[in-house]
């Protein structure tokens, strides 16, 4: 591990050089927000406009478009998924997948996710990241996700695949109360306390603007790098390899014929925590640095990106949201906005033509709305009013093309399938919204390989962090085979119990004894009754205990494998998403219907299933759909019962023209 020195030495450098690479991204990114958020004028512009009275108009277009995709997204939220990769691993998969519905739909998860998202449409990047919180279980904590502002977080500018795993380094800085500070690191409360206040660097990253600012804030980085070290492997003739943490388990395995040792260069992620001013009069201190606490080789920072041209070299055009092209049309449309309703307010009063003296009081004259009025000096001529220009139509014509030039550059709603025509078929507005995503799949794509990557960041974090106990909270009682072995065990304790009452009862029946010959064989006919029945329960009773032992083998066997997720997760389980919302539902839905009215066999419980009303509502529907199922049931089999009398009338018919009794053809031939 590195002193604290050199890594302050190393953090800084990697500091300058991100800051330095990616802050003509920075500078855009900055604009785009501002663009988004209505600020859309260059002040000197701005300040021009005001001094002519010509009126500052911002008609945003560009914030429609990105809720528009934004919201279709919060829509359309997808959950994570497992597949297994091997038949064996089937069972965990489904456990991993209900454990990741859990924390992707417990504290608001899949919204910090939406706002990620929301970052990337806008900046061109966004981030979020998983955390453990322990203040309701401080045992195993529970599962959330948080949302980090893009201009909190710097990263290795030469990485070059979108998943960062050729990144060398992340940065993450933010101010933070120095006496949060101190809570979270109380060994270092004296060096903390001397560290200078730090400012708000609301230029670069994304921190308040206080003009009161009493000096309570301390600057804290985040230094995630990755590094390499040689670790040792022991690996068995079946091939299972387990990591060798310690010389005694070291010892212990060289003993041992059946084990092999291997030594390899393993990637490792470790974080380095400093509080104090990265560069200039700052001198920084180490709080924390170690290993990273999440149990993975991989930054916890997971990056959304909105478009990325790996190919360029210059930050600043490479990296972009979806405002970016829009800002030149939106600039445009502002201006010749402004110009218009200033050409308006003009031509609405056009003004007088006059001598000088015309009038008392000029002023008065003014103030009703005489517009501009033009005074010359010659005889006392009443004022004559001037022609009022005409609105040019180019004017109007020019600032309806910049309208258009936003629809066709950005998402119109036509493009998301949000037609105007009324009563537009369903097929049709889906054809229309397919149309419309075409033009955005690289951003959900990249959103997608996020979610995807953040599944496999979870699936470590869930072995890492989660203990059994916390897992069957989770699950409840879709934990494995527990609610079978509960309730087998509770037969068998059942059936021990009445063998043991039946055998007390057959010592008892034993000594009894009585003269009566009929009597006494009564009694032993009762018990070699109770002796039978012990026989047969005792047989059951040791089937049970075998089937006991086979899932309680099982139930040992998952949870190895649960164990050995985090280091074969990669060959155990791969990762992809679901989706389970009010959008998807209704598209299967009327698919389903669609196939209905070809007379393609559907289930009625499969449309139940989509259906979007209350469950009790459902469970009555189901009901009434399984008493309609057994009525025909019984009708059809009514119907059968006809068909073949019908039919052994008419055989019978047959024989009578034959001449054969049909009552002596059904008589068996030894009773005829």
């Amino acid at each position: 591990m590195k002193t604290d020195i050199e890594i302050v030495e190393i953090a800084r450098k990697s500091y300058e050089e991100a800051k330095s690479s990616i802050s003509g991204w920075n500078a855009e990114a900055h604009t785009d927000m501002k663009f988004y958020l209505s600020d859309q004028w260059d002040n000197k512009d701005e300040a021009k406009l005001k001094k002519k009275g010509i009126p500052v108009l911002v008609l945003n277009y560009i914030k429609k478009t990105i809720d528009l995709i934004s919201g279709y997204q919060r829509q359309n939220r997808s959950d994570i998924k497992y597949f297994p990769i091997e038949g064996g691993d089937k069972l965990v998969a489904e456990v991993l997948s209900k454990v990741a519905l859990w924390a992707m739909r417990s504290n608001n998860s899949r919204y910090y996710i939406s706002e990620a998202f929301k970052d990337a449409l806008i900046t061109g990047i966004g981030w979020f990241y998983p955390e453990i919180d322990y203040s309701r279980d401080p045992i195993a904590g529970d599962f959330k996700v948080c949302h980090e502002s893009s201009f909190n977080m710097l990263f290795d500018p030469y990485f070059t695949k979108l998943d960062l795993s050729d990144a060398s380094y992340v940065i993450r800085h933010k101010l933070l109360h120095r006496s949060k500070t101190k809570e979270l690191w109380p060994e270092k409360e004296k060096e903390i306390e001397k560290q200078p206040s730090a400012k708000g660097d609301s230029d670069f990253r994304q921190d308040v603007s206080v003009p009161g600012d009493q000096g309570n804030m301390v600057l804290v980085w985040e230094y995630w790098y990755r590094d390499t070290e040689l670790k040792t492997f022991a690996i068995d003739q079946e091939g299972k390899m387990v990591e060798v943490k310690d010389d005694e388990s070291l010892d212990a395995y060289k003993q041992s014929k059946d084990i092999t040792l291997i030594e390899r260069k393993m990637p490792v992620m470790k974080v380095a925590i400093m509080v104090g001013e990265s560069t200039g009069r700052g001198k920084p201190i180490v709080v924390f640095h170690d290993y990273s606490p999440y149990n993975t080789n991989d930054f916890p920072f997971v990056p959304i990106f909105g478009y990325l041209t790996s190919s360029f070299s210059e930050w600043n055009k490479k990296l972009q949201g979806l405002i970016r092209p829009l800002r030149d049309p939106q600039r445009e449309k502002n201006k010749r906005r402004s110009g218009i309703m200033h050409m308006f307010n003009t031509v609405a009063s056009s003004g007088y033509d006059m001598e000088k003296g015309a009038y008392d009081d000029i002023n008065a004259f003014r103030t009703g709305g005489a517009g501009k009025i033009h005074q010359r000096n010659r005889g006392f001529n009443p004022a004559m009013r001037l022609p009022t220009p005409e609105m040019p139509a180019s004017a109007i014509q020019l600032e309806q093309m910049f309208t258009n030039d936003i629809s066709i550059i950005g998402a119109n709603p036509d493009l998301l399938g949000q037609m105007n025509e009324k009563n537009a078929p369903g097929i049709t507005i889906q054809l229309r919204q397919k149309q419309g995503m075409t033009a955005l799949q690289e951003v959900f794509d990249n959103l997608s390989m996020a979610i995807q990557k953040f599944g496999r960041i979870l699936v470590e974090l869930m072995v890492g962090t989660f203990d059994r106990r916390k897992i069957e909270r989770i699950l409840g009682e879709e934990v494995p085979f527990k609610m079978e072995i509960q309730q087998l065990s509770q037969q068998l304790e059942q059936m021990k119990q009445q063998l043991t009452q039946g055998a007390q009862d057959l010592q008892q029946m034993a000594v009894r004894e009585t003269p009566d010959e009929k009597q006494y064989q009564q009694m032993e006919q009762e018990e070699q009754a109770i002796e039978q029945q012990l026989m047969q329960m005792n047989v059951q009773f040791q089937q049970g205990q075998q089937q006991l032992q086979q899932l309680q083998e099982a139930e040992a066997d998952f949870w190895e494998r649960w164990k050995d997720l985090g280091v074969n997760s990669y060959y155990d389980c791969s990762v992809s998403e679901t989706i389970e919302n009010e959008t998807y539902r209704i598209s299967v839905l009327s698919a389903l219907l669609q196939a209905q009215q070809y007379n393609m066999p559907v289930p009625p419980e499969l449309i139940l299933e989509y259906l979007d009303i209350p469950e009790e509502e459902k469970d009555k529907m189901r009901q009434f759909v399984q008493q309609q199922q057994q009525q025909a049931q019984q009708m059809a089999e009514q119907k059968m019962q006809l068909e073949e009398k019908k039919v052994q009338n008419q055989k019978e018919i047959e024989l009578i023209k034959q001449g054969v009794s049909p009552v002596k053809q059904q008589m068996p031939d030894q009773m005829q």
